[in-house]
């Protein structure tokens, strides 16, 4: 956390700061909510078109939004209190905020900016990190191996491996692979998509503007691939059959 925050807003942050503690439970909130299904309007737009004081999921939907934006504000009036004391540090947010209005990007816009690399740079990297050391506590078999490659790289936890150990631990980078594989920071079913131009992926037309799913991406090809050994099958059933029939 204080490292995203140091990139973002250029200070160091700690876990009982008001904003922080807001932020996580806004994150809570929306883990809760990222559930396929949840909500009836995700399956049916067309939903949307109801009067407001119809759509009964509106009013969770708009208190979440409240307590969200509330956080990112808690974290800019800090950083524009540092700007006018002098005593910010070069961040993201020096940068980014002085040409925001030129790209029109109104208040709201710019809060969801910088909130959401704080959200996204902390909340994943903590819950996968904490989904390793689960698979630790239930395969503990693979952790000897891992720890002794880190050791040959690095030596005895005398430092963190960087880009020039990538070579030497090819069995870590698997263990990062197979934990998101064992356990996706996310929903099963993905995270919709939408294109923003027309493209072809391993036979797959896709539309600009199209919204897909990588898991319905992933059944698709699956099921391509079943249809195809059906075909196969179907055709090695016909060649069998004529086989047969000229034989007698």
């Amino acid at each position: 956390m204080t490292v995203i925050m140091s990139i973002v807003f250029g200070k160091r942050t700690r876990a009982d700061d008001k904003y922080v503690r807001m932020m996580f439970e806004t994150v809570e909130e929306f883990l809760s909510n990222f559930v396929p299904g949840m909500y009836l309007c995700d399956s049916f737009p067309i939903l949307g078109k109801l009067p407001s004081f119809l759509q009964w999921w509106r009013p969770s939907g708009e208190a979440a939004y409240k307590k969200t934006i509330g956080a990112y504000r808690g974290f800019y009036q800090d950083f524009a209190k540092s700007m006018e004391d002098g005593t910010v540090n070069d961040c993201f947010a020096t940068k980014f905020f002085t040409v925001a209005d030129q790209y029109n990007f109104d208040q709201d816009q710019q809060m969801f900016i910088a909130g959401s690399l704080i959200e996204a740079g902390s909340d994943t990297t903590r819950n996968q990190n904490n989904l390793m050391i689960a698979a630790a506590a239930v395969y503990p078999e693979w952790v000897a191996k891992a720890r002794k490659q880190l050791d040959d790289a690095c030596g005895h936890a005398e430092r963190l491996p960087d880009w020039e150990d990538w070579e030497k631990i090819p069995y870590m980078q698997a263990v990062v692979k197979e934990t998101l594989r064992w356990r996706a920071n996310g929903a099963e079913t993905g995270v919709p998509r939408t294109l923003t131009y027309f493209g072809i992926y391993c036979g797959l037309i896709s539309g600009k503007t199209m919204s897909m799913r990588g898991t319905s991406l992933k059944r698709e090809l699956f099921l391509r691939q079943i249809r195809g050994r059906i075909i196969l099958i179907r055709g090695n059933m016909r060649i069998r059959i004529h086989s047969t029939r000229i034989d007698i």
